[in-house]
């Protein structure tokens, strides 16, 4: 779900949705994203935590530009842990902040449950057969 508006940089930026073969909700799979480009603080924790819990998400994540500050570390981590039970009951951070250098060089990567991909769900096309004779 795109953030819409102009100004500064706050709100909701995106939701990546699993599926639990458990309950088949959506909602407690969702994992709500927030992209930040500077001037991070703890503060932005706390608001991303919030927006997790308003929009009923199992965890969030805090894109930013700039490396998270020891605060906002603590904070992610009082946020706690949850639990899938679809991938072996493995639990993951609620929250997490991550850069876009280390998403880009690959020293950061996300912790979550495999996400629900609409394209694998397709149906695949039955190989055509060809067309031998005029209709």
């Amino acid at each position: 779900m795109p953030r819409s508006g102009s100004g500064s940089s706050s709100g909701l930026h995106g939701r990546a949705a699993g599926r639990s073969h458990v309950s088949r909700s959506y909602a407690a799979n969702t994992t709500v994203v927030q992209v930040k480009g500077g001037g991070v603080n703890r503060s932005d924790v706390a608001t991303l935590l919030g927006d997790v819990e308003n929009q009923k998400a199992a965890g969030g994540i805090l894109i930013t530009l700039e490396k998270p500050t020891k605060q906002m570390r603590t904070e992610a981590a009082d946020a706690g842990r949850f639990a899938s039970k679809l991938w072996h009951d493995k639990d993951y951070p609620r929250i997490q902040i991550l850069t876009v250098e280390g998403l880009l060089n690959g020293t950061e990567h996300i912790d979550a449950p495999p996400q629900l991909n609409p394209f694998a769900m397709a149906a695949r096309e039955s190989a055509r057969e060809k067309q031998t004779e005029l209709l």
